[in-house]
């Protein structure tokens, strides 16, 4: 399980079954909030493509770049 916390620009999460707390900077919070929103990889990678004003090709590997890392970590 995951419990997540926005402190002022960053999101806190903390795997509860290991008790480690992981700082998200204010980008992956944005790009957790489009996933969150978004039906699947290639709308979230558009949304995150406009936003930031980022070739698509690069917001798809951003976007499977830290949904990897929170995976690894045990964050999703």
């Amino acid at each position: 399980s995951t419990l997540m916390q926005e402190v002022e620009a960053e999101l806190v999460a903390l795997n509860l079954d290991t008790e480690q707390y992981y700082a998200l900077n204010s980008t992956a919070r944005e790009f957790l909030l489009i996933c969150d929103t978004a039906e699947n990889l290639s709308d979230a990678a558009r949304a995150v493509s406009q936003k930031f004003g980022i070739p698509l090709e690069r917001a798809i590997v951003d976007l499977r770049g830290l949904l990897e890392q929170l995976q690894q970590r045990g964050l999703l």
